[in-house]
């Protein structure tokens, strides 16, 4: 599959449904990485940012995640998933020591 904007779609998509099953609140969902820079190669994964209204817990975040990665293997898509609350993200944005300053600056929302 391309980058295209159905792809784009599907994980969007996906990732809400899974959100919604679990009742997660999703504020955002960022692409980033080779896919949103554009330099990925054949058989690069699809890294995402997934921001949370709240703080998921651990044991929570890994079934969700696990969900998102299963659905889109059905559809030929690896995927990197990371979550994190939008209170998190927004102490941690400006901080270069974490990829979270990255996928912000270079991410496309999804």
């Amino acid at each position: 599959m391309g980058e295209s904007m159905e792809v784009r779609k599907l994980i969007h998509d996906t990732v809400i449904n899974v959100c919604r099953e679990q009742g997660v609140n999703v504020v955002e969902i960022i692409l980033f990485g080779s896919r949103a820079k554009g330099t990925s190669r054949e058989g690069s994964d699809w890294d995402i940012l997934l921001v949370t209204e709240n703080q998921v817990k651990w044991r929570k975040r890994v079934h969700l995640t696990g969900e998102i990665r299963k659905r889109l293997a059905k559809k030929g898509l690896a995927m990197d998933i990371l979550v994190v609350s939008k209170e998190e993200l927004e102490r941690l944005r400006d901080s270069k020591e974490y990829i979270y300053y990255y996928a912000v600056r270079e991410g496309i929302p999804v």
